[in-house]
């Protein structure tokens, strides 16, 4: 009798061990795609949030291919989304933007024993942080 539940408590364990894992490739991986292509503003300056446009739209299409996933977990669509650009090259002669942007992600996990009283789920969050890797044509 005292096997049954530690073997739950295992199960329920594994379950935040994968949605935990899930949540950091997510998050790592929608900073990559956010710092792929063109930050949202081409100001040199500080820190700022990011709430639309390409960046954002990005991160979002990260995100949305686990959704099908069929696991019971789900990361949030209300990612925090920050960038900042440090240094643009001149426009006549093109080069790399030196900046880096920073994804937050959250991840809602359901495990399949739910203990009344206790937890119905579990949410975490993940913080990654990735250069900007975009390159600026030069004016011709």
């Amino acid at each position: 009798m005292l096997m049954i539940p530690i073997l739950l408590f295992g199960l329920n364990c594994l379950y935040v061990g994968i949605g935990a894992s899930l949540n950091e490739y997510i998050c790592r991986d929608a900073a990559r795609a956010a710092a792929s292509g063109p930050p949202s503003m081409l100001l040199v300056g500080t820190n700022r949030n990011v709430s639309s446009g390409a960046p954002k739209e990005r991160v979002l299409s990260v995100i949305k291919k686990v959704y099908y996933s069929g696991l019971p977990m789900k990361v949030r669509e209300d990612v925090i989304l920050s960038e900042t650009v440090r240094d643009l090259p001149p426009k006549a002669d093109g080069g790399a933007i030196d900046g880096e942007v920073t994804v937050t992600t959250t991840i809602d996990i359901y495990p399949p024993v739910q203990v009344q009283g206790l937890y119905s789920r579990v949410v975490l969050k993940s913080k990654h942080r990735a250069a900007i890797t975009y390159v600026l044509r030069a004016d011709t």
